[in-house]
């Protein structure tokens, strides 16, 4: 956090484990660390500074803060660092101000208690307010605790990894050769002067502190170790209850949930923690111990008397009694898999000289003004010097169940970092042919933030000279200036046209379209006249084909009577069949052809099919020939996908996706910036979505090119066609954004328009409207939906894709049920078409801009680049299918009811209002214009979490708008997410 005056803050320092904590950080985290020691006697500070003093002189030394349990004074000790570590216990009397004052002051906190019950008090009355300060809370790191989380972590891991199966069961053994400390024993014996049984049982239970509801599995403890505290498993041992699993299990169980439950850990995961024993009899004591001291402790005399014959908090054993000691933390993991005799997976962690070694292996690594890493901070408690691989990946997704999000470019921390990885990507790809190394730095470092990149102070009076620069400061983003060999002063001032062709991109502009663009702009549009040409080559034909092949006779009124239920199947049948040909199979040809001979030709096959389809309709002479070549047409009308240089980039073919970009851009920059940014986040989501996780060391060597880490899906095997779209369900992130584009093309289909679209001309007929009258609504129908769709350009960036989609849902509910109601009024046999058509238009100019445009383009652009074709696939096969349902099933609908039309309307605005109420709760959308490739990001925060925001925090605002009618003020809404860098910046600026 910027602007603390220290990186971290030890409370509670004069007691023993503080003291102990303290020592470590002399001697083993960097030396140039901003640090100081707190607590209440000022000669007790002095000696432990001057200990560490004498353990390490050449490092800085901590500074001394003066600080009680007085909740201001607290407060005031929070505000000057960025991590609190507090060691004063019994949490449960003295840790509340401490968690409060981090909490409230966006402070990072850790601790070391291993009380559960006070661990959830905390987390039910602080949690949203470290949300909101950003402060990132993490109790029980320490021996207590954290070892059984982590060596559960790591067997969960192993058995996923090696056997591709969930958990079903760790049993972990405990074997202590080490006195406690006065803490332990006074928050064991205090315990119960705060909280009751009831809570303290409530506490206990497995999923007490889980974020997400466990599983009910029987359990797997045998009846005789719950009577007689005894259970022998091979390779562990004899064992029997212990003390500390009531505290340890819920905090495991806690882990489970952070991880998606049955995601990772499995769905009938269970965790048990016994002591080690010699032997049964030792075992059997031992349980009875446990149970009779309980009992004692229940008794309030019997408690007092306990605590003046026990070592007091603040003391423990002496560092030659404890060196003496070793803790062993042992486990054994079961996969849940159907077999008599099931592998198993065996983790250890050796702590030699019991407790005193064990506080001093807590490492607490964190760099200046960064953000404290629960990934790196556990995995470092094997007293490892390299963090896991769990590290970043855990950090990130950390930030995403926070709704912080952030970029790859952004873990390159300093400017030399970035400049190592610039210039071995330009060696790597040969582009020296293609563009500069300096233009390819200047657009990495925009890629990186913005503001790396400054505006002249001054305007150059001279348009055409591109290259004029004038004095200006860049933005650092936590850059380091010191490599000159990145970017000189003058390379970090943008030029004139820069400035004006990013100004334009933000705005979203017309003039900021090059020519190369307009034509892609054109081409698709094209495309979409070619598909629009396909939905309704069939509805003027409607008039006539039942006719000609006898499945509908025409009555003197005009309208068409079937001939036979079947008939009318067959009607709704060779209607609905593009979509069903375009669901089951056009759409799913799309990834394979385009992955293995590019999208071109993808494109020249939809498009041979569209052109054969219609022309074979054309020499029908029965229904199924018609079906047949509606079929043909059908998939062609699923087969075709958009273009983009990303599609180059998975080839391997930087060089020639520069040049595409470089087309579709207005200066060389914003090509270079896109190059590198769509590049750094196609190396990292593979391994992201893949099941892999990296740390901050191994994304530099990424981006390096280390062919030990290099899988970037360019020169290694990315998985195929089937695999891909298994992944779209397996991987979390890709589930979500699953769900939301298939709600989002869904919803184009319940809204109702395509009942006017696909059928118009056999539904006005039906009511009884004349052909010339027919053609008319038709044309005016067309042209408002070609009109309004237009206006979706200027408003998307502006309002969003979610709340333009979810505005259109919501007004165009009374309009169906106002069309349907005129629709079925009889005027001289005719309904009357003067309230019609402008029901008609106004019901299409509230769809066309929204669930018009937005569910085909939000669904090509909210999957990961790798899974991208086989996601576009999937939402495009559940818009043609519910597309297909609807067009066979109308006819049939509307022929067998009395005031037909209200009801089949009706149905369909009740359909509507469903689909607005889940666009509400599970479709994601940044508020504003962002790239491909940080939509990413928004599908990174659970569901649960999404929809939350939606229920406490978006439904409230939303209801309080009609307020400012009255001159009443309602605060801005907060955002659901943010990038985390610039929470961090605006929470720096706020603090200033």
């Amino acid at each position: 956090m910027l602007g603390r005056e220290y990186d971290l803050v030890v409370f509670g320092t004069t007691g023993f484990t503080g003291k102990l904590t303290a020592e470590y950080i002399a001697t083993g985290l960097p030396t140039d660390l901003k640090w100081a020691i707190a607590g209440r006697s000022q000669a007790k500070l002095e000696a432990v500074a001057a200990e560490c003093k004498t353990l390490n002189p050449d490092r800085t030394q901590p500074a001394i803060e003066m600080c009680s349990l007085e909740a201001e004074e607290l407060n005031a000790l929070a505000k000057k660092s960025t991590l609190l570590i507090s060691t004063v216990g019994p949490y449960s009397l003295y840790g509340e101000h401490a968690f409060k004052a981090c909490a409230d002051n966006g402070t990072h906190y850790l601790d070391i208690t291993g009380e559960a019950v006070w661990v959830s008090s905390m987390i039910k009355k602080y949690e949203r307010t470290a949300k909101a300060s950003g402060s990132i809370m993490i109790p029980q790191i320490g021996i207590d605790s954290a070892p059984a989380d982590l060596v559960t972590w790591s067997i969960c891991g192993m058995i996923r990894e090696k056997f591709s199966a969930p958990t079903a069961e760790v049993i972990m053994a405990v074997t202590l050769d080490s006195a406690p400390s006065g803490g332990t024993i006074g928050s064991v014996l205090s315990i119960l002067d705060v909280y009751s049984v009831k809570e303290l049982n409530e506490a206990s239970s497995p999923f007490a502190l889980s974020p997400i509801p466990g599983p009910k599995v029987k359990s797997a403890v045998p009846w005789t170790t719950r009577l007689f505290g005894v259970r022998a498993v091979p390779d562990l041992g004899v064992l029997t209850t212990y003390i500390f699993e009531a505290a340890d299990r819920p905090l495991v169980q806690r882990t489970w949930g952070l991880l998606g439950g049955p995601n990772f850990y499995g769905p009938n995961f269970q965790f048990n923690e016994y002591l080690k024993t010699r032997n049964h009899l030792t075992a059997v004591l031992t349980h009875i111990a446990m149970v009779v001291g309980s009992i004692f402790l229940l008794v309030p005399f019997l408690r007092t008397f306990l605590k003046t014959q026990v070592v007091q908090p603040g003391d423990g054993p002496s560092k030659e009694q404890a060196k003496k000691g070793k803790v062993v933390f042992q486990a054994i993991g079961t996969p849940d898999v159907a077999s008599p005799n099931p592998p198993r997976a065996v983790c250890k962690a050796l702590y030699r000289g019991g407790a005193y070694e064990s506080y001093q292996s807590i490492e607490i690594s964190i760099p200046p003004a960064a953000a404290l890493d629960v990934g790196q901070k556990r995995a470092r408690l094997h007293g490892s010097n390299n963090p896991s691989r769990y590290a970043l990946y855990e950090s990130i997704s950390e930030n995403y169940k926070k709704g912080l999000f952030d970029s790859p470019l952004r873990q390159c921390s300093t400017e030399a970092i970035l400049n190592k990885n610039v210039e071995a990507f330009y060696t790597r790809e040969h582009l020296e042919d293609i563009l500069e190394l300096k233009l390819l730095k200047r657009g990495a470092s925009i890629a990186k933030n913005p503001r790396n990149l400054t505006r002249p102070r001054t305007q150059n009076p001279n348009p055409s000279d591109e290259t004029s620069h004038t004095n200006g400061e860049a933005g650092s983003d936590g850059i380091s200036s010191t490599n000159s060999n990145f970017l000189t002063a003058e390379e970090k001032v943008l030029s004139r046209k820069e400035c004006a062709a990013l100004d334009r991109e933000s705005a979203g502009t017309l003039d900021g379209l090059t020519k190369d663009l307009v034509v892609v702009l054109a081409t698709c549009a094209m495309g979409a006249v070619v598909q629009g040409w396909s939905q309704e080559s069939i509805v003027g034909a409607n008039l006539d084909w039942p006719l000609e092949f006898g499945l509908a006779t025409k009555s003197q009124d005009g309208t068409f009577v079937p001939s036979s239920y079947n008939a009318l199947l067959y009607f709704g049948l060779v209607n609905a069949m593009p979509y069903f040909a375009a669901s089951v199979l056009g759409a799913w040809v799309s990834d394979p052809i385009t992955n293995y001979h590019g999208r071109r030709l993808a494109l020249l096959f939809a498009g041979v099919c569209s052109f054969a389809g219609p022309i074979g309709a054309a020499g029908c002479h029965s229904w199924w020939q018609l079906l047949i070549c509606r079929f043909v047409q059908g998939v062609g009308m699923g087969a075709k996908s958009s273009v983009s240089p990303r599609w180059l980039m998975k080839k391997g073919r930087y060089g020639e996706a520069y040049l595409a970009l470089e087309r579709l851009r207005e200066t060389p920059l914003q090509a270079a910036r896109d190059l590198y940014l769509i590049y750094a986040q196609l190396k990292v989501e593979t391994l992201l979505f893949s099941g892999e996780t990296i740390t901050e060391a191994d994304l530099n060597k990424l981006l390096k090119g280390d062919e030990n880490i290099e899988n970037d899906g360019t020169r290694t095997a990315r998985p195929g066609f089937f695999g891909r779209v298994a992944q779209l369900f397996t991987i979390r992130r890709n589930r979500r954004a699953v769900v939301a584009s298939c709600i989002a093309m869904s919803a184009q289909q319940f809204s109702g328009f395509n009942v006017f679209a696909f059928l118009a001309t056999s539904l006005f007929v039906n009511s009884g409207v004349g052909n010339l009258s027919n053609l008319g609504v038709t044309i005016g129908f067309t042209a408002a939906n070609v009109l309004f769709s237009a206006s979706a350009y200027l408003l998307i960036d502006k309002w969003g894709r979610r709340t333009l989609l979810l505005s259109s849902l919501t007004l165009m509910f009374p309009f169906l049920l106002l069309t349907g109601h005129f629709l079925d009024m009889d005027i001289n046999g005719v309904p009357p078409l003067a309230s019609v058509i402008p029901l008609l238009i106004l019901y299409t100019a509230l769809y066309s801009p929204g669930a018009g445009v937005i569910p085909f383009m939000y669904s090509s652009e909210v999957f990961p680049l790798v899974h991208r074709e086989a996601g576009m696939s999937l939402a495009c096969a559940v818009n043609f299918g519910f597309a297909g349902i609807l067009a066979l099933v109308t006819p049939l609908y509307s022929t067998a009811l009395n005031h037909k039309y209200l009801k089949l309307l009706g149905a369909f605005a009740g359909f509507d209002a469903i689909a607005a109420i889940m666009v509400w709760l599970f479709m994601r959308s940044p508020s504003e214009a962002v790239s491909l490739e940080e939509m990413n990001y928004c599908f990174g925060a659970p569901t649960g979490r999404y929809m939350d925001y939606q229920v406490s925090v978006a439904l409230p605002w939303t209801l309080k708008q009609p307020l400012r009618l009255f001159g009443i003020t309602v605060t801005k809404k907060p955002e659901f997410a943010e990038w985390y860098h610039d929470a961090a910046e605006n929470a720096a600026h706020a603090a200033a």
